[in-house]
């Protein structure tokens, strides 16, 4: 909010866009789109809810393995973790 109305401060000022761009180092697009935007847009994220689409059964082992390398010396990367999933996996497919 603050660097946009400081864009549009220096636009008043300078009179060009190329050169509000050369003093604030953001491309000359991004500050034509500030510039001719009227209202100030405050960017917000907001997630309504977290999904696993492709974790989903296996939400539950993972955060198992996850609970087991909290406290491990040395911890395991997320490339272990996840031959560790495909491990158990394929011993639930075969006990299956």
């Amino acid at each position: 909010m603050e660097s946009r109305r400081k864009i549009r401060g220096l636009y008043r000022k300078c009179g060009s866009i190329k050169a509000v761009s050369r003093r604030t180092g953001i491309s000359v697009p991004t500050v034509r789109k500030i510039i001719k935007s009227e209202e100030t847009l405050e960017i917000s994220y907001k997630r309504s809810m977290q999904q696993y689409p492709k974790l989903g059964g296996y939400k539950e082992t993972l955060e198992k393995l996850l609970r087991g390398n909290r406290f491990a010396k040395p911890k395991r990367n997320g490339k272990m973790l996840f031959e560790d999933l495909q491990d158990l996996v394929i011993v639930e497919a075969i006990l299956r």
